[in-house]
């Protein structure tokens, strides 16, 4: 049951201050109210023990909006792209892999019915999330039901023949795949620095989503309040910086 608030028009009155504040000024207007309303136990603290940090995933995949996505995507730009995050490995239990597989095709018909690209990340569990033979097999099961993404986001695996590998899978089952972008999975610049460098010589490969590895070391710090906005900011961009640089070096390295 949703709380109900002893004064809706209250609650939507100090929703409305807060609502589009930034995380950090949006933590000390919840303090600054809840101080006014006596509701605080004592100054706030930042938190000091261990929290977990997932991208949002399931096994098996669920859709946020209902089992059918053509309903949602059908209100979506046309120049959006879907991308999809499947923990997959072609090795799973043989009832998760249909429901897994399943999803996926349904995923795509609804992408080619609505006119909008799909980008496609595969990531096997743990341990094997940087197993690049999984991750061939996994997509080669994908073109076999059907599934032709225009688009797959892969780990950043650290071997030239890992990245031939899935290159050659995309370029043998589709040939007009558009590319393969290289998953971050919050690994450091120089695991980064590997991955890119490795896969040089797999044409395929277009470019990088790393996020985590971008923002997280400064998130991490500012969130334990000992970093400020500006610094933040500063840093993210650094890092940002740095990726593109080796992302650069890898390019360079492509075309010699």
């Amino acid at each position: 049951e949703p709380f109900a608030s002893l004064d809706p028009a209250e609650a939507n009155r100090i929703g409305a201050q807060i609502a589009g504040l930034a995380v950090e000024k949006a933590r000390r207007e919840v303090a600054r109210l809840l101080a006014e309303d006596g509701a605080l136990v004592g100054p706030p603290r930042p938190i000091r023990h261990a929290v977990k940090f997932y991208e949002r995933g399931s096994r098996p995949l669920e859709f946020e909006h209902g089992p059918d996505p053509a309903l949602e995507l059908r209100h979506w730009p046309a120049e959006h792209v879907v991308k999809c995050l499947a923990i997959y490995h072609p090795d799973d239990p043989a009832d998760l892999r249909r429901v897994q597989e399943d999803r996926v095709g349904r995923l795509f018909r609804a992408c080619v019915a609505t006119g909008h690209e799909l980008l496609l990340e595969i990531v096997p569990p743990a341990p094997a999330t940087n197993d690049a033979g999984a991750v061939a097999r996994a997509m080669d099961r994908f073109y076999d039901l059907g599934v032709m993404p225009d688009w797959w986001k892969l780990p950043p695996f650290p071997t030239e023949a890992g990245w031939r590998e899935v290159d050659a899978v995309a370029r043998a089952r589709d040939p007009h795949c558009r590319g393969i972008l290289v998953l971050g999975l919050g690994t450091g610049e120089a695991e980064l620095a590997r991955a890119f460098a490795a896969s040089a010589g797999a044409p395929l490969v277009r470019g990088f989503a790393v996020g985590r590895s971008i923002f997280w070391p400064a998130a991490e710090v500012w969130f334990a309040g000992t970093l400020g906005d500006d610094q933040a900011v500063s840093q993210i961009g650094r890092a940002y910086a740095r990726t593109i640089e080796l992302w650069r070096a890898r390019r360079a390295a492509a075309a010699s």
